[in-house]
């Protein structure tokens, strides 16, 4: 028999070389090393879930020990507990467990130090024994905690949240506890100051929320360098959370300045942020960008700002006046595209320049001086009533105002040959922007004109409320249009229209005003009827164009501000009053200012002196069927 028979693989898993033994042994082999596998495998889970549970026991042990009020054996727990985890042995073995006990001990403890400080604050009770064992035994964590708790509270008591009385108990309870006796000592000294600063902070924080960022940041730092302790470490984190909105929010500003032309706006308001942020390279970019357009000195102008107004143009080339009652009004009380666009040229060759008028005075009422480039004269320039009334049709005014594709303000009108036309040359808003874009200077900071409306019948054209409806039909049956009806969802889309127009003359500088709703006489009105069409107004109108400072009444029929219903529009926000005068004129009454407005049209063209304006002759159309006188 061949000895290679009986040579047996050494390989654990090998059978007989011949292949004829049995595979039992392997199968046992196998048997054996599974089973092992099995138990290190629970040995590891068993030794797992041992120590996860010791672990874990440490938040039961912790529990324990306050719930029996042992908080110093509580506190020798959590500290103990923490520093196994800082042991570099240990920190491979249930890292995330143990941290995450760590935790909930730790905000257990923190939730303690709050209820207690709570319990003083809002409730008005002292501190129990218990609770100073637990303060005391949480000595590092109730230091940082209560700390923390005591400079919120003050903060609440500079806002008035709570009364002089529950801020000298917080402090007195809290100076019980030896570990943050210092820290409350340090401000309790200053409660009486935190108390009599409240209402100096209401008016900053109105002044912030009222996006006055410079007269903010001024008022905040004049304060923070004359106060000590607690209100100066209080102003200084109240100014570094608001730097940053404040920055980032004057970056937006100085932009939206820049792309309407404010370069002297947008200059100054560079120079006094940049006060507070010395160093930022973007400021300092956008105030050489600035420049250029901004490098004229300012003088103050000391006399009366003169004020002109007219009526919506005579746009219509195929108008003929004097051909009916209508050409006869529109002979009197308007311009032709060709005067007006005549008249700017005048104004223009006579140094005149456009200013905002709502510049005139401050969101309180009082008059701010008027800053322009030296040796010029400040204008401005009013449109009456740009609201587009049936009648006006057979006035050769335009029909409607709209938004062109490159973002114009146009106007439809007929031409000379019967035409409708829509562009920029029929009505005042079209012809003052295409002049300022050659004459840069005749607008100052980008400056435009101001537009007053009524609410009666329509806005530009446009019926925007249900109210309007009945006039407006009656305006086109009376004039021969068909009548006039409109669905609901029309009135939406024209006050988007409306809304759109309004937003687009704003960002180009125009300002809006008020004619009263029903275009009245408000000096021979009473009170009510005074208050039924300003509230008219305000829910048509004002809602559209947003607050308004500025009231043209209209026929120049004026009350004074001393009389109830000159107090009650004042009351309602307009703080500008404009009469109508033959020269410039102000009164700078309490938190308003009265002014009188200039009517150019052919009737004070035939009648008034308007030298200091125009050449009336160089002005006045041949076409006119009234002679100059």
């Amino acid at each position: 028999m061949s000895k290679r028979l009986y040579v047996k693989d050494r390989r654990f898993f090998g059978r007989n070389i011949a292949g004829s033994a049995s595979d039992r042994p392997v199968k046992k082999r196998i048997l054996i090393i599974s089973l092992i596998i099995t138990f290190i495998i629970v040995s590891v889970f068993i030794a797992d879930n041992v120590i996860e549970r010791k672990i874990r026991s440490k938040l039961d042990d912790f529990d324990s020990a306050c719930e029996a009020g042992h908080f110093k054996s509580a506190m020798s727990i959590y500290r103990q507990f923490k520093e196994s985890i800082l042991d570099a042995g240990e920190l491979k073995i249930k890292y995330r467990t143990r941290n995450e006990v760590l935790s909930l001990i730790e905000i257990r403890i923190t939730d303690k130090i709050n209820d207690s400080f709570n319990n003083v604050a809002f409730d008005g009770d002292v501190l129990t024994v218990s609770q100073i064992e637990m303060l005391e035994a949480f000595s590092e964590i109730t230091l940082r905690e209560i700390n923390a708790r005591y400079f919120r509270f003050l903060e609440s008591c500079v806002r008035g949240d709570f009364t002089e009385e529950r801020a000298r108990l917080v402090s007195k309870e809290f100076m019980k506890v030896s570990s943050v006796k210092d820290s409350i000592e340090r401000y309790s000294d200053d409660i009486s100051d935190v108390f009599s600063y409240q209402e100096r902070f209401e008016k900053i924080e109105k002044l912030y929320l009222s996006k006055e960022h410079i007269k903010t940041l001024d008022a905040i730092s004049v304060d923070e360098a004359s106060k000590s302790g607690f209100l100066k470490d209080f102003l200084i984190k109240y100014l570094n959370g608001i730097k940053e909105p404040i920055y980032n929010e004057s970056i937006i500003e100085i932009d939206v300045m820049m792309s309407r032309g404010k370069y002297y706006s947008a200059k100054s308001h560079i120079e006094e942020i940049k006060k507070f942020f010395p160093d930022d390279d973007q400021l300092a970019r956008k105030l050489e960008l600035c420049k250029p357009y901004a490098n004229t000195n300012l003088t103050e102008y000391t006399k009366p700002v003169d004020h002109i107004a007219v009526r919506p143009l005579i746009s219509d080339g195929t108008f003929m006046f004097g051909r009916d009652e209508y050409a006869s009004t529109a002979e009197d009380l308007m311009l032709t595209v060709e005067e007006f666009s005549t008249i700017l040229g005048s104004l223009y060759q006579r140094d005149y320049i456009l200013i905002d008028i709502e510049k005139l005075v401050d969101s309180d009422g009082n008059y701010v001086p008027v800053m322009i480039p030296e040796g010029k004269k400040p204008l401005i320039i009013s449109v009456e009533g740009l609201n587009y009334y049936a009648s006006r049709r057979f006035s050769g005014n335009s029909f409607n105002l709209k938004i062109d594709p490159s973002g114009y303000v146009v106007s439809e009108y007929y031409d000379a040959h019967g035409r409708t036309k829509s562009d920029r040359d029929g009505e005042v808003i079209g012809i003052l922007e295409q002049f300022i874009e050659k004459h840069p200077d005749f607008s100052f900071d980008g400056a435009k004109g101001n537009i007053s409306l009524t609410g009666f019948e329509c806005i530009f054209g446009y019926v925007t409320d249900r109210d309007q409806v009945d006039d407006r039909n009656k305006g086109m049956t009376d004039h021969g249009f068909g009548s006039f009806s409109i669905s609901g969802d029309q009135i939406e889309i024209n006050r988007k229209a409306t809304a759109d127009i309004i937003t687009r003359l704003k960002e180009t500088g125009w300002t809006f005003s008020s004619s009263t709703y029903g275009n009245i006489s408000v000096g021979e009105s009473a009170l009510e009827i005074v208050k039924s069409d300003n509230h008219k107004w305000q829910a048509q109108v004002g809602e559209l164009i947003g607050e308004s400072k500025v009231i043209l009444f209209p026929n120049g029929s004026v009350v004074s501000s001393k009389d109830a219903r000159g107090a009650y529009l004042i009351s309602e926000g307009f703080l500008i009053h404009c009469g109508i005068g033959p020269v410039a004129y102000f009164n700078r009454g309490e938190h308003h200012l009265f002014m009188d407005r200039t009517i150019i049209n052919g009737s004070t063209m035939r009648n008034n002196d308007l030298s200091r304006f125009i050449d009336v002759e160089s002005v006045y159309s041949q076409a006119r069927s009234k002679k100059l006188n």
